[in-house]
């Protein structure tokens, strides 16, 4: 199933949020860096804040296309990776349930040979010292 997609970029919908709050904090740790190094240029709060805007305002967009391609591409890779290991595991387990049955009814049909050869024996009134196989699982108690 295809996770829908949000306009801007082509960003997943459930991982915009992430995207959005990730380059928040991006930006703010950015601006609070280049606040400090620009207030100590200047006697001027001001023209620190104009430094720093000019700044800010010229990262957000390479900061946005950074954030957001991490998070797809790695995303991705992430979503395609437990997708073939859910399909592995499922092989392995229909692989694993097919050879059960069949080591299953190899048991049953040695019991079941067995039994016959017992049956055939009792009734021809000859000895049977043949030991039993051991009994399927499943297979009902006396």
């Amino acid at each position: 199933m295809k996770k829908q997609r949000f306009p801007l970029l082509s960003a997943r919908q459930d991982w915009i949020s992430v995207e959005i709050f990730t380059l928040f904090l991006a930006v703010s740790v950015y601006a609070v860096m280049v606040w400090r190094h620009e207030s100590g240029k200047t006697e001027e709060a001001m023209d620190a804040v104009l430094v720093t805007m000019r700044h800010v305002s010229a990262a957000i967009l390479p900061m946005t296309v950074w954030i957001l391609g991490i998070f797809e591409i790695v995303g991705e890779t992430m979503i395609r990776f437990t997708s073939l290991m859910e399909k592995m595991r499922a092989e392995g387990i229909a692989e694993g349930r097919a050879l059960g049955r069949a080591e299953t009814i190899a048991q049953f049909g040695q019991y079941f040979a067995w039994e016959k050869r017992r049956v055939e024996a009792a009734a021809n009134n000859q000895p049977f010292d043949e030991p039993p196989p051991p009994k399927p699982e499943g297979y009902p108690e006396e």
